[in-house]
């Protein structure tokens, strides 16, 4: 599992503003959780609904990049993962807007890697 270039892939997806390519990243159906909220993505369509409403949120609070501080993996099987990333969020300037964790669990079977799970925290 090539998990750094699907980060990479990942940001590229996020920087663009692009809800069908965030939607490319991801297995159906997931889940993703935060403190706020619980979004069971049941199939694609759904999954671009939620991730264009996150592009929105991301636009309003000036996001620019996401930069991976650290991340940790846990490889459970030679195509499941583990991966806890340490997020920050910046503006054109670089300036900080926001540091966050976020673990996923990650599945490769047989068309590339897609997350089944993304749980944000901290």
């Amino acid at each position: 599992m090539n998990v750094k270039a699907f980060f990479d892939n990942y940001i590229k997806a996020f920087d663009a503003f692009d809800p069908e390519a965030i939607a490319d990243l991801y297995h159906y159906p997931s889940l993703l959780s935060s403190m706020d909220s619980n979004d069971a993505l049941v199939d694609r369509v759904e999954a671009i609904r939620n991730f264009r409403r996150i592009c929105d949120s991301h636009r309003r609070m000036g996001y620019h990049t996401a930069v991976m501080l650290h991340s940790d993996r846990k490889t459970l099987t030679e195509n499941l993962a583990v991966v806890t990333v340490r997020w920050r969020f910046e503006n054109e300037s670089g300036k900080d807007l926001a540091q966050f964790d976020c673990t996923y669990t990650l599945a490769d079977h047989g068309n590339g890697i897609g997350i089944l799970c993304a749980v944000v925290h901290g």
